[in-house]
């Protein structure tokens, strides 16, 4: 079954399930009471079972929604095995030019802006893209997922090894963009082609897209190294120089839907195979045993964790006052990059359906930091020299309580396409602080 997450982060973000209020520590109107008379107690050993799950794939592609950032890269994690990701995208002519009769071709390339904040780069190392042309017509108006890949032709149109520099900002021809990039030239023999195709009769039932298809972009070689691109950029353009008389001239393809003709949508995605096989994180993968001790969250098309609170019925007549999952990141990872900055919750629902429990719902939709949701939690912090992730619980426990709720929530990424990191938790069966567990603090009733 396809997984639908980020179907359901979208959904989550545009849907508010119901207004909730903060709920304190305390209850409303406590002050009335003798505190001797208020049940009020605390406990973390609240039975809870974790398990990892293996992702087959995520929506990459939503009609009307286009991802901004593409990935680029082949990678071998010492945990989670080989993962290898490749850019699908159409482009398309942002003005149809007049005769190109007597016009004197002269250079293309393609450039690619990068998106500098996920980027992931080892700066020793010196990467290699190719560029090859598509001969499958995407399709616009289905979700397209992460794991499908679109044909090709094998033999690149152009290549390019670079270094990249991400501080810069670069000048290519009459354009000095805003932002590094990587520029790629392409063979002249599809460049030609591509002049040749812009004379066309184009209209609406006969797109410049409909007849070049677009392009694949993929790493030659496994690197440490990630590339982020913004193609939503004005800047995502692939151009071609070319002469007539005296005047130096230049098409402009676009990789975005803002330049491009109107009513022009653009397919473009990332493509993600993540293989774990022989790593270490296989043995974890739906093993409830080994899931006692770790726990593995990736972004993109990686793992999330299933989270069940199996006996929560059978706390009786409470009052959930505040309850808060907490997962203690593995110290002896060893793993260089950054964890995961933002984690969510998302409650299993008729149809294997996924949708934000209420919690991070309401936190989402009621601040106004980006991003950030003060009231949830769900970002690292640092707590008696380990690093911790805390996320609020409370109303949805309370749901599962009452039987409104099921008992089991998934954990994952925020914004898990555009996420390259990870994190490996101490599960809930090990011995010691740092254990997976439950903070709960309630009122008898």
């Amino acid at each position: 079954m396809k997984n639908n997450l980020i179907t359901a982060v979208v959904v989550g973000l545009l849907t508010t399930l119901g207004t909730y209020s903060c709920i304190k520590s305390t209850p409303v109107g406590s002050e009335l009471f003798d505190n001797d008379k208020l049940n009020v107690q605390f406990t973390d050993t609240v039975t809870i079972r974790c398990l990892t799950e293996k992702t087959d794939s995520i929506a990459a592609y939503i009609p009307n929604a286009a991802s901004s950032t593409l990935f680029c890269g082949n990678t071998i994690d010492p945990t989670f095995g080989k993962q290898e990701l490749m850019m699908f995208t159409q482009v398309v002519n942002a003005v149809t030019p007049g005769s190109m009769v007597g016009a004197l071709y002269d250079s293309a390339v393609l450039v690619l802006p990068y998106d500098l904040s996920l980027m992931r780069i080892d700066s020793s190392e010196t990467i290699q893209l190719d560029v090859h042309q598509l001969t499958q017509k995407m399709d616009s108006a289905q979700v397209i997922y992460s794991n499908k890949k679109y044909t090709y032709n094998a033999v690149p149109i152009g290549t390019q090894s670079f270094r990249p520099r991400l501080s810069d900002s670069l000048t290519n021809r009459a354009d000095t963009l805003k932002s590094a990039y990587v520029a790629i030239r392409l063979n002249d023999q599809f460049a030609r082609q591509l002049v040749d195709t812009t004379q066309y009769p184009l209209s609406p039932t006969n797109l410049f897209k409909d007849i070049f298809k677009g392009l694949c972009i993929k790493a030659n070689g496994t690197t440490k190294s990630v590339l982020a691109f913004n193609t939503a950029s004005p800047y995502a353009r692939l151009h071609v120089y070319y002469r007539r008389d005296t005047s130096k001239l230049r098409l402009d393809f676009m990789l975005n839907e803002a330049s491009s003709p109107s009513g022009t949508k653009i397919t473009r995605y990332t493509y993600i195979n993540q293989d774990y096989t022989n790593a270490p994180i296989a043995p974890f993968v739906k093993n409830q045993q080994k899931s006692d001790s770790l726990v593995f969250l990736q972004g993109l098309a990686g793992s999330n964790v299933q989270i069940e609170i199996p006996y929560a019925r059978n706390l009786g007549k409470i009052a959930v006052n505040k309850a808060e999952l907490e997962f203690t990141i593995n110290d002896k990872d060893g793993y260089k990059y950054p964890a995961l900055e933002q984690l969510a919750l998302y409650q299993i629902k008729a149809g294997a359906a996924l949708d934000f429990i209420t919690d991070f719902n309401t936190a989402s939709t009621n601040t106004t930091i980006q991003g950030y949701f003060p009231y949830f939690g769900g970002t690292p912090q640092v707590l008696s020299g380990s690093y911790v992730y805390r996320m609020n619980v409370t109303d949805y426990l309370q749901q599962i309580i009452a039987g409104k709720q099921g008992s089991i929530m998934t954990m994952t990424a925020y914004n898990k396409t555009a996420r390259l990191n990870r994190a490996i938790l101490y599960g809930a069966g090990i011995a010691g602080a740092r254990r997976a567990k439950l903070r709960l603090t309630y009122t008898v009733l």
